[in-house]
């Protein structure tokens, strides 16, 4: 749904919710194992940690999200 940031568990089939955007999530990235940060159309980035239900950090951005790499 929308803002959505659900996890698949690809043996089960079974999702899990991780967290929400206020708009539509544009962009994901695997920072390291059971950390991810997300991007949104409602101009924001935020860093989940897996172990939590709300993120580690949200950032304001002057604009949508429309793509984003980590190096």
């Amino acid at each position: 749904l929308k803002g959505e940031i659900n996890l698949v568990d690809l043996a089960t089939a079974k999702t899990r919710l991780i967290g929400k955007h206020a708009e539509a999530v544009k962009a994901l990235n695997v920072v390291s194992e059971g950390r991810i940060l997300s991007g949104g159309w409602d101009a924001t980035l935020a860093a989940w940690d897996l172990r939590q239900s709300d993120p580690v950090q949200r950032v304001q951005l002057p604009g949508k999200v429309y793509t984003m790499d980590v190096s």
